[in-house]
Protein backbone atom coordinates (compact mmCIF):
# COMPACT_ATOMS: atom_id res chain seq x y z
CA UNK A 1 0.00 0.00 0.00
CA UNK A 2 3.15 2.25 -0.02
CA UNK A 3 2.01 3.83 -3.37
CA UNK A 4 -1.32 5.50 -1.53
CA UNK A 5 0.13 6.23 1.41
CA UNK A 6 2.00 9.10 2.85
CA UNK A 7 5.64 7.67 1.68
CA UNK A 8 4.91 7.59 -1.78
CA UNK A 9 6.63 10.56 -2.69
CA UNK A 10 9.93 8.16 -1.86
CA UNK A 11 11.63 11.23 -0.33
CA UNK A 12 11.80 9.54 3.19
CA UNK A 13 9.14 12.29 4.82
CA UNK A 14 5.96 11.01 6.25
CA UNK A 15 2.87 12.75 6.49
CA UNK A 16 2.24 12.71 10.66
CA UNK A 17 -1.06 14.59 10.00
CA UNK A 18 -3.57 11.60 9.52
CA UNK A 19 -6.70 10.73 11.35
CA UNK A 20 -9.12 13.71 12.13
CA UNK A 21 -5.85 16.12 10.58
CA UNK A 22 -4.27 15.83 14.08
CA UNK A 23 -0.72 14.74 14.04
CA UNK A 24 0.35 11.72 15.36
CA UNK A 25 3.18 11.62 17.80
CA UNK A 26 5.25 8.70 16.49
CA UNK A 27 9.82 8.21 16.43
CA UNK A 28 10.14 11.06 18.23
CA UNK A 29 12.96 9.67 20.75
CA UNK A 30 16.27 9.52 19.82
CA UNK A 31 15.94 5.52 19.98
CA UNK A 32 13.36 5.46 17.24
CA UNK A 33 10.54 4.77 19.57
CA UNK A 34 7.44 7.01 19.75
CA UNK A 35 4.12 7.53 21.79
CA UNK A 36 2.11 6.81 18.99
CA UNK A 37 -0.88 9.29 20.36
CA UNK A 38 -2.28 11.43 17.97
CA UNK A 39 -2.70 15.37 19.39
CA UNK A 40 -5.62 16.42 19.57
CA UNK A 41 -4.84 19.31 21.66
CA UNK A 42 -7.59 19.09 24.51
CA UNK A 43 -5.84 15.51 25.16
CA UNK A 44 -3.96 12.69 23.36
CA UNK A 45 -5.67 10.29 21.66
CA UNK A 46 -4.09 6.41 21.47
CA UNK A 47 -5.37 4.86 18.60
CA UNK A 48 -4.31 1.43 19.60
CA UNK A 49 -6.86 1.03 22.20
CA UNK A 50 -9.54 3.89 21.52
CA UNK A 51 -8.97 5.67 23.95
CA UNK A 52 -7.63 8.98 25.26
CA UNK A 53 -4.47 9.32 27.90
CA UNK A 54 -6.46 12.10 29.99
CA UNK A 55 -9.69 12.83 31.27
CA UNK A 56 -12.17 14.50 28.99
CA UNK A 57 -12.50 18.51 29.64
CA UNK A 58 -16.14 18.18 30.24
CA UNK A 59 -15.82 15.09 32.17
CA UNK A 60 -17.59 16.96 34.93
CA UNK A 61 -20.66 17.29 32.62
CA UNK A 62 -20.80 13.47 31.12
CA UNK A 63 -20.67 11.78 34.33
CA UNK A 64 -22.64 8.84 33.50
CA UNK A 65 -19.96 7.85 30.59
CA UNK A 66 -15.88 6.81 31.10
CA UNK A 67 -14.07 10.45 30.85
CA UNK A 68 -11.74 8.64 28.81
CA UNK A 69 -13.66 7.54 26.19
CA UNK A 70 -14.11 8.80 22.55
CA UNK A 71 -17.20 10.58 20.49
CA UNK A 72 -19.48 9.14 23.20
CA UNK A 73 -18.43 5.62 22.24
CA UNK A 74 -20.17 6.72 18.93
CA UNK A 75 -17.18 7.84 16.34
CA UNK A 76 -19.69 6.84 13.35
CA UNK A 77 -21.88 9.52 14.35
CA UNK A 78 -19.91 12.14 16.40
CA UNK A 79 -16.08 13.70 15.85
CA UNK A 80 -15.05 15.45 18.83
CA UNK A 81 -12.13 17.13 18.33
CA UNK A 82 -12.35 19.22 21.62
CA UNK A 83 -14.87 17.70 24.47
CA UNK A 84 -17.34 20.30 23.73
CA UNK A 85 -21.35 19.35 22.89
CA UNK A 86 -21.32 18.74 19.52
CA UNK A 87 -24.73 18.43 17.45
CA UNK A 88 -25.54 16.74 14.48
CA UNK A 89 -27.65 17.98 12.06
CA UNK A 90 -29.67 15.72 9.41
CA UNK A 91 -31.81 17.32 6.47
CA UNK A 92 -33.50 14.73 4.08
CA UNK A 93 -35.71 14.95 0.86
CA UNK A 94 -38.18 12.13 0.43
CA UNK A 95 -41.39 11.27 -1.48
CA UNK A 96 -44.34 10.41 1.51
CA UNK A 97 -45.66 7.54 -0.94
CA UNK A 98 -44.76 4.44 -2.59
CA UNK A 99 -45.40 5.86 -6.34
CA UNK A 100 -46.41 9.30 -7.33
CA UNK A 101 -46.88 9.88 -11.04
CA UNK A 102 -44.15 6.85 -11.26
CA UNK A 103 -41.82 8.15 -9.14
CA UNK A 104 -40.59 5.32 -6.44
CA UNK A 105 -40.76 7.15 -3.55
CA UNK A 106 -40.02 6.25 0.78
CA UNK A 107 -43.00 5.52 1.69
CA UNK A 108 -43.48 7.19 5.23
CA UNK A 109 -43.92 10.61 6.81
CA UNK A 110 -41.53 12.88 8.44
CA UNK A 111 -39.11 10.62 10.69
CA UNK A 112 -35.92 11.39 13.16
CA UNK A 113 -35.16 7.44 12.70
CA UNK A 114 -31.36 7.33 11.11
CA UNK A 115 -31.08 5.95 7.37
CA UNK A 116 -30.59 3.01 6.30
CA UNK A 117 -26.90 3.17 5.33
CA UNK A 118 -26.82 5.07 9.00
CA UNK A 119 -28.12 1.76 10.72
CA UNK A 120 -26.72 -0.70 8.36
CA UNK A 121 -29.57 -1.02 6.75
CA UNK A 122 -31.71 -2.99 9.92
CA UNK A 123 -34.92 -0.48 9.85
CA UNK A 124 -33.94 2.65 8.82
CA UNK A 125 -35.74 4.98 7.01
CA UNK A 126 -35.24 6.12 3.24
CA UNK A 127 -34.73 9.39 1.22
CA UNK A 128 -34.23 10.58 -2.16
CA UNK A 129 -31.64 12.83 -0.94
CA UNK A 130 -30.43 13.49 2.37
CA UNK A 131 -26.93 15.38 4.24
CA UNK A 132 -25.60 15.23 7.64
CA UNK A 133 -23.08 17.62 9.40
CA UNK A 134 -21.71 18.27 13.04
CA UNK A 135 -21.14 21.79 14.45
CA UNK A 136 -20.03 23.20 17.72
CA UNK A 137 -21.10 26.75 18.25
CA UNK A 138 -18.47 27.57 21.19
CA UNK A 139 -15.34 25.90 19.71
CA UNK A 140 -16.21 27.27 16.39
CA UNK A 141 -15.84 23.95 14.80
CA UNK A 142 -18.10 22.09 11.43
CA UNK A 143 -17.49 18.54 10.68
CA UNK A 144 -18.78 16.77 7.89
CA UNK A 145 -19.23 19.87 5.59
CA UNK A 146 -17.53 18.27 2.32
CA UNK A 147 -19.42 15.45 0.06
CA UNK A 148 -21.83 14.81 2.62
CA UNK A 149 -25.06 13.76 0.69
CA UNK A 150 -26.22 10.40 -0.41
CA UNK A 151 -29.34 8.74 -1.18
CA UNK A 152 -30.99 5.25 0.31
CA UNK A 153 -32.62 2.64 -1.64
CA UNK A 154 -35.23 1.01 0.18
CA UNK A 155 -36.52 -2.51 0.47
CA UNK A 156 -40.42 -1.48 0.45
CA UNK A 157 -40.28 2.11 -1.33
CA UNK A 158 -37.38 3.36 -3.98
CA UNK A 159 -35.45 0.25 -4.91
CA UNK A 160 -33.09 2.88 -7.24
CA UNK A 161 -30.90 5.32 -5.27
CA UNK A 162 -31.08 8.81 -6.38
CA UNK A 163 -28.20 9.31 -9.17
CA UNK A 164 -25.25 11.66 -8.45
CA UNK A 165 -25.93 12.95 -4.86
CA UNK A 166 -23.85 16.47 -4.16
CA UNK A 167 -24.13 18.32 -0.93
CA UNK A 168 -21.76 20.93 1.36
CA UNK A 169 -21.56 22.75 4.32
CA UNK A 170 -20.33 26.07 5.36
CA UNK A 171 -20.20 27.69 8.18
CA UNK A 172 -19.51 31.20 10.20
CA UNK A 173 -18.79 31.42 13.62
CA UNK A 174 -19.44 34.54 16.23
CA UNK A 175 -19.58 34.21 20.10
CA UNK A 176 -20.94 30.79 21.08
CA UNK A 177 -23.06 31.10 17.76
CA UNK A 178 -22.90 29.32 14.73
CA UNK A 179 -24.30 29.49 11.35
CA UNK A 180 -24.06 26.71 8.61
CA UNK A 181 -25.21 27.00 5.16
CA UNK A 182 -25.97 23.60 3.46
CA UNK A 183 -27.14 22.37 -0.28
CA UNK A 184 -27.58 19.19 -1.48
CA UNK A 185 -29.20 17.95 -5.18
CA UNK A 186 -29.80 14.64 -6.73
CA UNK A 187 -31.02 13.55 -9.66
CA UNK A 188 -33.30 10.53 -11.13
CA UNK A 189 -30.81 7.54 -12.32
CA UNK A 190 -33.12 6.62 -15.11
CA UNK A 191 -33.90 9.38 -17.39
CA UNK A 192 -30.96 9.15 -19.97
CA UNK A 193 -28.91 11.36 -20.80
CA UNK A 194 -28.52 12.05 -17.03
CA UNK A 195 -27.97 15.83 -17.75
CA UNK A 196 -31.81 15.82 -18.97
CA UNK A 197 -32.84 14.07 -15.71
CA UNK A 198 -33.89 17.75 -13.05
CA UNK A 199 -32.58 17.55 -9.42
CA UNK A 200 -34.09 18.14 -6.16
CA UNK A 201 -32.61 21.00 -4.64
CA UNK A 202 -32.67 21.97 -1.12
CA UNK A 203 -31.04 24.76 0.59
CA UNK A 204 -30.78 25.25 4.26
CA UNK A 205 -29.53 27.24 7.34
CA UNK A 206 -29.31 26.90 10.55
CA UNK A 207 -28.33 29.17 13.42
CA UNK A 208 -27.29 27.84 16.60
CA UNK A 209 -26.55 29.86 19.96
CA UNK A 210 -25.16 27.96 22.68
CA UNK A 211 -26.11 29.17 26.23
CA UNK A 212 -24.99 26.62 28.74
CA UNK A 213 -24.54 28.57 32.18
CA UNK A 214 -28.65 29.22 31.39
CA UNK A 215 -28.51 25.59 29.78
CA UNK A 216 -30.04 26.86 26.07
CA UNK A 217 -29.99 26.05 22.47
CA UNK A 218 -31.29 28.87 20.14
CA UNK A 219 -32.13 27.51 16.91
CA UNK A 220 -33.04 29.53 13.92
CA UNK A 221 -33.53 27.44 10.36
CA UNK A 222 -34.85 27.74 6.99
CA UNK A 223 -35.13 25.67 3.79
CA UNK A 224 -35.42 26.70 0.72
CA UNK A 225 -35.38 24.99 -2.84
CA UNK A 226 -38.27 22.86 -4.95
CA UNK A 227 -41.88 22.80 -3.94
CA UNK A 228 -41.27 19.14 -4.50
CA UNK A 229 -40.85 16.34 -2.77
CA UNK A 230 -41.25 17.05 1.11
CA UNK A 231 -38.30 17.41 3.29
CA UNK A 232 -37.32 17.32 6.73
CA UNK A 233 -34.35 18.90 9.36
CA UNK A 234 -33.53 17.66 12.73
CA UNK A 235 -30.75 17.87 15.45
CA UNK A 236 -29.29 15.46 17.54
CA UNK A 237 -28.03 16.01 21.24
CA UNK A 238 -25.04 13.68 23.09
CA UNK A 239 -27.76 11.20 24.37
CA UNK A 240 -28.57 10.31 20.85
CA UNK A 241 -32.06 12.13 21.21
CA UNK A 242 -33.44 13.38 17.71
CA UNK A 243 -35.41 16.68 17.66
CA UNK A 244 -37.29 17.90 14.35
CA UNK A 245 -36.24 21.43 13.32
CA UNK A 246 -38.18 21.71 10.46
CA UNK A 247 -41.26 19.24 9.09
CA UNK A 248 -41.84 21.11 4.89
CA UNK A 249 -44.65 19.15 3.51
CA UNK A 250 -44.52 19.01 -0.15
CA UNK A 251 -47.07 21.31 -2.10
CA UNK A 252 -45.35 21.23 -5.83
CA UNK A 253 -45.24 17.86 -8.44
CA UNK A 254 -42.25 16.84 -10.14
CA UNK A 255 -42.57 19.68 -12.52
CA UNK A 256 -41.34 21.56 -9.95
CA UNK A 257 -38.07 20.43 -9.83
CA UNK A 258 -36.68 22.12 -13.17
CA UNK A 259 -34.29 24.49 -12.50
CA UNK A 260 -32.83 25.77 -9.58
CA UNK A 261 -35.55 27.00 -7.40
CA UNK A 262 -35.24 29.07 -4.18
CA UNK A 263 -38.78 28.91 -3.15
CA UNK A 264 -39.35 29.01 0.77
CA UNK A 265 -40.19 25.56 1.76
CA UNK A 266 -39.96 25.76 5.78
CA UNK A 267 -38.80 27.33 8.91
CA UNK A 268 -38.58 27.08 12.83
CA UNK A 269 -37.46 29.16 15.98
CA UNK A 270 -37.32 28.15 18.65
CA UNK A 271 -35.20 27.32 21.95
CA UNK A 272 -34.39 24.09 23.28
CA UNK A 273 -33.50 23.45 26.85
CA UNK A 274 -30.32 21.33 27.87
CA UNK A 275 -28.97 20.00 30.53
CA UNK A 276 -25.59 19.79 31.86
CA UNK A 277 -24.96 16.61 30.19
CA UNK A 278 -26.15 18.38 26.66
CA UNK A 279 -29.17 16.10 26.67
CA UNK A 280 -32.90 18.02 25.45
CA UNK A 281 -34.79 18.69 28.19
CA UNK A 282 -37.71 20.24 25.97
CA UNK A 283 -38.64 22.88 23.33
CA UNK A 284 -39.64 26.82 24.36
CA UNK A 285 -41.52 29.03 21.60
CA UNK A 286 -42.42 32.19 21.70
CA UNK A 287 -41.08 34.60 25.10
CA UNK A 288 -43.02 36.00 28.09
CA UNK A 289 -46.46 35.63 28.07
CA UNK A 290 -46.81 34.38 25.23
CA UNK A 291 -43.87 31.02 25.49
CA UNK A 292 -45.46 27.50 25.52
CA UNK A 293 -42.94 24.73 26.22
CA UNK A 294 -43.41 21.30 25.14
CA UNK A 295 -41.33 18.01 25.78
CA UNK A 296 -39.02 16.37 23.19
CA UNK A 297 -41.72 13.62 22.68
CA UNK A 298 -44.52 16.59 22.61
CA UNK A 299 -42.82 18.29 20.35
CA UNK A 300 -41.45 15.35 17.77
CA UNK A 301 -45.11 14.63 17.26
CA UNK A 302 -46.56 17.87 16.94
CA UNK A 303 -43.75 18.12 14.52
CA UNK A 304 -44.52 14.93 12.84
CA UNK A 305 -48.31 15.56 12.57
CA UNK A 306 -47.31 18.07 9.48
CA UNK A 307 -49.58 17.51 6.75
CA UNK A 308 -46.71 16.23 3.93
CA UNK A 309 -48.31 17.57 1.22
CA UNK A 310 -51.54 17.82 -1.95
CA UNK A 311 -52.20 14.69 -3.87
CA UNK A 312 -50.74 15.76 -6.92
CA UNK A 313 -52.65 13.80 -8.75
CA UNK A 314 -52.34 14.68 -12.70
CA UNK A 315 -51.42 14.06 -16.01
CA UNK A 316 -47.65 14.08 -16.10
CA UNK A 317 -45.61 11.94 -18.32
CA UNK A 318 -44.43 8.80 -15.95
CA UNK A 319 -41.00 9.10 -14.70
CA UNK A 320 -38.99 6.16 -12.38
CA UNK A 321 -37.45 7.37 -9.41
Amino acid sequence: MAGISSKALGFGKENKYKFGGKELNNNEFGDGSGLELYDFAARNYDPQVGRWWSGDPKADKSVWLSPYNYCLNNPIKFFDPDGQFPYPIHIRAFIPSGNLWGYKGDSRGYSTTLSNRELNNKGGVTSRVQQTFTVDPSKGTLTGGVNNAWSDPSFKGAKTATANPEGSATATFDQNSATVDAKMAGSNPLVKPSFMSPDIDVKSSIKLTENLDKGILSVDATMRGDKFPSAEMFIGDTKGQQLMVIASPNSGDPSNLIGDNNTNIGAGKFDIKINEKGEFMGVTVGSGKDAKTYSVEEWNKNMKATPLGKSNAGNAPPVVF
